[in-house]
């Protein structure tokens, strides 16, 4: 078989429901990879090698039984370190958080996909507190894109080690959060697909966040499938989030594979964005004709109501006054308001 770190987390399920690969190996080899690799490109900011191992022996187990298996059974996972997990330290990216570990809770996500099999390998790096656009990290230093092995490119941010982690191999898949862009540009710059999910589709629970009114968990990884898969296993209610309640579970796997004759989808008209490089330009070209060659109804009228300039502005409006809520306290000198953070699970 060809490298099975990059097969991406449904290909790999599938590889081990035929028993052509063992989850053992598998994480021992992207374990392997990470060691080799991740003190170049600062994906990790730490990695579970034990626990991972743990993990692995416990899926293969479940898996030679014959017995029902979870929906990522022996999947490897990089988790953003945002998403708490009990007993391991969550830095939200930034030196102040160095030994911070939660007691007592997991974040629903990470809860939710461990239930599910996956193997977490660890935490990946981000902007500190997940403000900032570019994947830069002064403190604990920025991760490289592995695209370009002469020059240190941007990753994209906030959700910058997560995208590294997917596209060097070093993950089947990762999770990271949106608040203006944290999951779409990590993934547009380094090749993925990124979802930023709905409002209370995913559980913030346990998430430290720089935004609870924009915020979202979404997943990033090579394909739509495995995207979709990923959010399968750690969308639904959580009674933990109220924001979840008003959402009922979905399939989002099952209607993967129906035409899609008839969706709508608008473009952006040109300029809008500012510059844009022409090979860029070209893509977006080309896969809107092939949308409109499958059926799709092209709807720009929308466009013309929306003034990015001023939506951009009060977006930021809301981020950096949420985003004070949350961490001016560390600004000020003035101590951390405990109850709430405990509250919300951070």
């Amino acid at each position: 078989m060809d490298d099975p770190l990059r097969l991406g987390a449904t290909a790999l399920r599938e590889a081990y429901q035929r028993r052509a690969l063992s989850p053992v190996e598998v994480t021992r080899a992207y374990l392997e990879r990470i060691a080799a690799r991740n003190g170049h490109l600062h994906a990790y900011l730490e990695v579970y090698a034990e626990g991972a191992l743990a993990q692995a022996r416990a899926s293969e187990q479940r898996l030679a039984s014959g017995l029902p298996v979870g929906l990522l059974e022996g999947v490897p996972l990089a988790l953003k370190d945002l998403l708490h997990i009990e007993g391991r330290r969550t830095t939200a990216g930034s030196t102040v958080f160095a030994d911070r570990a939660p007691s007592g809770f997991t974040s629903t996500v990470a809860a939710r996909l461990m239930g599910a099999g996956a193997v977490v390998l660890g935490k990946a790096n981000l902007v500190e507190f997940a403000y900032g656009g570019w994947g830069t990290n002064q403190g604990l230093r920025s991760p490289v894109n592995p695209w370009d092995g002469a020059v240190e490119r941007c990753v994209g941010g906030s959700s910058s080690g997560s995208g590294v982690a997917v596209s060097a191999g070093l993950a089947a898949g990762a999770i990271g959060t949106d608040t203006g862009g944290s999951v779409r540009i990590p993934s547009a710059f380094c090749g993925l697909t990124g979802l930023k999910t709905t409002q209370g589709r995913v559980s913030n629970f346990g998430v430290d966040l720089v935004s609870h009114t924009l915020d979202t968990v979404g997943p990033m990884a090579w394909t739509a499938e495995d995207a979709a898969l990923l959010l399968q296993a750690m969308h639904g209610p959580d009674p933990r989030d109220p924001a979840t309640l008003a959402h009922a579970p979905e399939d989002f796997l099952s209607r993967l594979r129906e035409p899609i004759a008839g969706l709508r989808i608008s473009v952006a008209p040109a300029g809008v964005l500012g510059a844009v490089e022409p090979a860029i330009a070209q893509a977006v070209d080309e896969a809107v004709r092939v949308l409109l060659s499958l059926g799709c109804l092209r709807r720009d009228e929308a466009f013309a109501r929306i003034d990015f300039v001023a939506d951009q502005a009060e977006t930021g409006v809301i981020i950096s006054s949420e985003a004070y809520a949350e961490h001016g306290h560390l600004l000020a000198g003035s101590p951390p308001p405990g109850d709430a953070a405990r509250a919300r699970g951070c």
